[in-house]
């Protein structure tokens, strides 16, 4: 009866769902993914029943665009120092630039670059030679300012996948009590639910999640 769209840092296929979905009568929730930080890792702070046109929430993402191209121009430039050394096609800037107009600009859209370049044979060998080696913090929003701008923006705010390996709580200690701190404290500046069911997340990842999120 309903869906949503988050998309990573972006409102264009939220946009773009809520278009679609008054056309055919089916209810679309606005949504999206912001990625932060907390700690020194990186967190994604789903937001949902927010404002579109909310100038403040706007802005920042138009931020994170700016920090996403910068980043992934500046991780291209080292990329290309290798491939230049080894006689191989460099990765022209103007059409990550021109990937970079349509959406924020991240590692896998520099892994698929690469693989049609032909300089790797899938996406994790593309991370596995560079796109770890040159990888650059992403931290251009914290995991408060997130919440708040969701908040602020008349959205509840849900952090996403605590307990994958990577970009979630678990990165940050896997101590599961405090994990549930962390929770706590988020709770406290905003943070309206958790993430639970997921394809990755194991049964007792569920459990857990869904017992801290209630507690």
């Amino acid at each position: 009866s309903a869906f949503a769209v988050s998309d990573h840092d972006t409102l264009e296929g939220s946009r773009r769902a809520l278009k679609k979905g008054s056309e055919i009568g089916l209810r679309v929730i606005p949504a999206l993914e912001m990625s932060a930080s907390l700690k020194g890792h990186v967190l994604h702070i789903l937001g949902y029943y927010f404002d579109f046109e909310n100038a403040p929430l706007n802005t920042a993402l138009g931020r994170i665009w700016d920090y996403h191209r910068a980043r992934a121009e500046t991780m291209v430039h080292n990329i290309n120092k290798e491939l230049i050394a080894e006689h191989k096609t460099p990765m022209d800037i103007e059409v990550i630039r021109k990937i970079g107009a349509t959406k924020p600009l991240t590692r896998p859209e520099l892994a698929n670059y690469l693989l049609e370049l032909g300089h790797v044979k899938s996406r994790k060998e593309a991370f596995d030679r560079w796109l770890v080696k040159y990888d650059i913090p992403n931290d251009a929003l914290t995991a408060l300012e997130a919440i708040h701008l969701i908040r602020g923006a008349g959205g509840v705010a849900v952090l996403a996948h605590p307990g994958i390996a990577s970009m979630s709580l678990k990165a940050i200690t896997s101590d599961f009590d405090e994990q549930v701190k962390i929770l706590a404290d988020l709770k406290v500046e905003g943070l309206g639910g958790v993430e639970v069911y997921r394809y990755d997340h194991t049964q007792e990842d569920q459990q857990r999640y869904l017992d801290a999120a209630r507690s």
